[in-house]
């Protein structure tokens, strides 16, 4: 078959050439083999598994354990730090508490991979706050804003 000689570059490189004009910038067309298709958020979403849509209210349960708060024993008790300062967290952490410790790892996979911010810029405080819930932290949309 043709496209198994396809690197995914390539593969991406072809079917833009074959991009046609859209006035909906949450779109894209194309025109392959005589045939008009769409690709847009609800694709993107769909492709990558990601839960994407608008950010709903922040509304966290509280939790109290009695072992201190996450922010006290992983971060250092920063409010305002910048994914340098979470790198630097992330791989000096240690913790007796394995619940804090997938925390941080999903708060650094968020920060440094999915959303890939530069180091300079800061972590959103309602991030480390769905933290409180990782039923709720898991349930959040992380991919692109639905329109």
């Amino acid at each position: 078959m043709l496209w198994e000689t396809f690197t995914d570059g390539q593969l991406v490189h072809h079917l833009l050439l074959r991009q046609i004009e859209s006035h909906n910038k949450s779109e894209m067309w194309f025109a392959v083999g005589g045939k008009t298709f769409r690709f847009s958020i609800e694709e993107f979403c769909l492709i990558t598994g990601l839960k994407c849509g608008p950010d709903p209210p922040l509304v966290v349960k509280k939790k109290r354990d009695g072992t201190g708060s996450f922010r006290s024993s992983m971060l250092n008790c920063e409010v305002r730090f910048n994914n340098k300062t979470l790198e630097a967290i992330f791989k000096a952490a240690f913790s007796d508490s394995d619940e804090d410790m997938v925390k941080l790892a999903l708060l650094y996979f968020l920060e440094t991979v999915l959303f890939g911010k530069d180091q300079k810029v800061f972590i959103g405080v309602h991030h480390v706050e769905l933290l409180k819930d990782l039923d709720t932290f898991n349930k959040y949309p992380v991919g692109p804003k639905v329109l």
